[in-house]
């Protein structure tokens, strides 16, 4: 079970961070969190408030809603 708000689509945000071509590590540090809590978010572990999502969002220029998973029909 997930910890926090907003289930994402793990494989799109990672795929997302790949092709800006930043690490953990850097998109961590873009968002002011730890490389562990990215790890935790990408892995499952840990789902973004909103507020965080707007942030990665931010980043990997995209809307937040691109990041959610979307549930199956």
């Amino acid at each position: 079970m997930t910890r926090g708000g907003f289930p994402i689509d793990r494989d799109r945000l990672r795929r997302l961070r790949k092709q800006k071509g930043l690490s953990q590590k850097e998109l961590a540090e873009a968002v002011g969190v730890s490389p562990k809590h990215i790890s935790e978010v990408e892995s499952g572990k840990s789902s973004p408030s909103w507020g965080l999502l707007e942030k990665i969002a931010g980043v990997l220029g995209v809307e937040p809603t691109c990041l959610l998973r979307k549930e199956d029909a």
